[in-house]
C-alpha cells in the first residue's frame, strides 16, 4: 500500500461516517448492510489503487473521485425517513422574505431569454467537475490534483452528509413550476431520473461548482475565472429555477470558500 492522499482520506472518512449513521439511526437492515458494504468497497478500491505506481494506476486514483461523488450523492438518501418540517419551514420563510415583494417576485420570473440561460447554466454543473479535474490534471501535477479533490470532495461531502440530519423537499415540488422551456424540461428530465428526490442544504451543486472554480484558479487563473462565473450562474439558476432555496445557495458558497481557504492554508 502506498501513502494515502488527503483527498482519499476524506473519502474514506465520509463513507465510514455514513455506515456509522446507518447503524446509529432508524434504518432498514438492508440499508445498513448496503451502506456498510459500500464503505468497505470504497476502502478496498482506494487501498488497492494507492499501491499502484503504474501510469494507469495513478490515472485511476486521479479520476476515481468522479465516481465517488456520484455514490456520495446517492447514499445519504437511503437514510432519510421523513422531512425535517421545522427546518423546511425556515427555508421557505427566508425565501418568502426575500421574494415576497414585487421586486423579489420579478427576480423569480425573469425574461424568457434570461431564464433559458440560467437553465442551461444549471445543466452545465454535470460536466463541470470532469472538465475542472481535466484542467488541473493537465497543468497542475499530482500535488494540485490532490488539493483539487480535497477541496471539492470536502465541500460536496459536507453538503451531502447533512441530508439525513436536515432532509427537506425541494421548492420545485412545493410551488407552481416556472415556464417549461426546453432547457427546463431537460433539467427536470435529469432530476426525475437521477436525483435522490431530496433537497440538500447546503446546495451540493453550488458548493461543488464554486469549489471547482476556486481550485482551478491556482493552476489556470483564466479558466478558473470562467468557472467561477459559471458557478455564480449555477447558484442563481438553482434559486430562480426553484431547484434550491436561497439559503441553500448562500450556504453552498460559504462551504466552498471555507474548504478552499482551509486547503490552501495547509498547502
Amino acid at each position: 500500500m502506498g501513502e494515502l492522499r488527503t483527498s482519499e482520506v476524506v473519502s474514506l472518512v465520509y463513507f465510514l461516517v455514513l455506515a456509522i449513521l446507518a447503524w446509529s439511526r432508524p434504518a432498514q437492515a438492508l440499508v445498513r448492510w448496503c451502506l456498510t458494504a459500500l464503505a468497505g468497497s470504497v476502502g478496498a478500491v482506494v487501498y488497492l489503487a494507492s499501491g499502484s505506481t503504474s501510469p494507469s494506476g495513478v490515472a485511476l486514483r486521479d479520476w476515481l473521485p468522479v465516481v465517488l461523488l456520484v455514490l456520495a450523492y446517492w447514499a445519504p438518501g437511503a437514510l432519510v425517513t421523513g422531512t425535517h418540517d421545522r427546518f423546511e419551514r425556515w427555508l421557505r420563510t427566508v425565501d418568502e422574505w426575500l421574494f415576497g415583494s414585487g421586486v423579489g417576485r420579478r427576480v423569480l420570473h425573469p425574461p424568457r431569454f434570461v431564464r433559458a440561460v440560467l437553465e442551461i447554466s444549471y445543466a452545465s454543473v454535470y460536466p463541470l467537475v470532469p472538465l475542472s479535474i481535466g484542467v488541473v490534471w493537465a497543468a497542475g501535477g499530482q500535488a494540485e490534483v490532490d488539493r483539487f479533490w480535497t477541496t471539492v470532495l470536502t465541500a460536496e461531502y459536507l453538503c451531502y452528509g447533512l441530508l439525513p440530519l436536515l432532509p427537506t423537499r425541494p421548492p420545485r415540488s412545493l410551488e407552481p413550476l416556472p415556464s417549461q422551456d426546453s432547457p427546463r424540461r431537460l433539467n427536470r428530465w435529469v432530476l426525475e431520473r437521477f436525483s435522490n428526490g431530496w433537497n440538500t442544504f447546503p446546495s451540493g451543486h453550488v458548493a461543488g461548482s464554486l469549489a471547482c472554480g476556486l481550485a482551478v484558479t491556482v493552476v489556470a487563473p483564466v479558466v478558473g475565472a470562467v468557472l467561477i462565473t459559471m458557478a455564480v450562474l449555477i447558484a442563481v439558476a438553482s434559486v430562480v429555477g426553484r431547484y434550491h432555496y436561497a439559503a441553500d445557495a448562500v450556504a453552498g458558497w460559504g462551504v466552498a470558500i471555507g474548504c478552499f481557504a482551509a486547503v490552501r492554508a495547509l498547502a
